[in-house]
């Protein structure tokens, strides 16, 4: 899996979220890749991830569509590694 997350200097932002998602990601061996992702590609997205300061919440569905969250519960299973 991937995960696309927006650079710091293209709007992402540097926070405790933003470290937690990086530390996951390395854990759980999936690819972080920073590029701008434009909202109107949301059909085309497998997930969406929310990084929280506690954990990881992934949406089920947004605007229409409908999206899976396996990376999520990858990612969770190695938060106790961390916190």
């Amino acid at each position: 899996g991937v995960v696309y997350t927006l650079p710091v200097d293209s709007g992402g932002r540097d926070s405790v979220e933003r470290d937690l998602m990086f530390r996951l990601c390395h854990l759980a061996g999936v690819q972080i890749v920073e590029s701008p992702t434009p909202l109107d590609a949301l059909g085309e997205w497998e997930e969406i991830i929310i990084f929280e300061p506690c954990g990881v919440r992934s949406i089920g569905s947004c605007s229409g569509y409908s999206f899976d969250y396996s990376i999520a519960l990858r990612l969770e299973r190695f938060l106790h590694k961390l916190l």
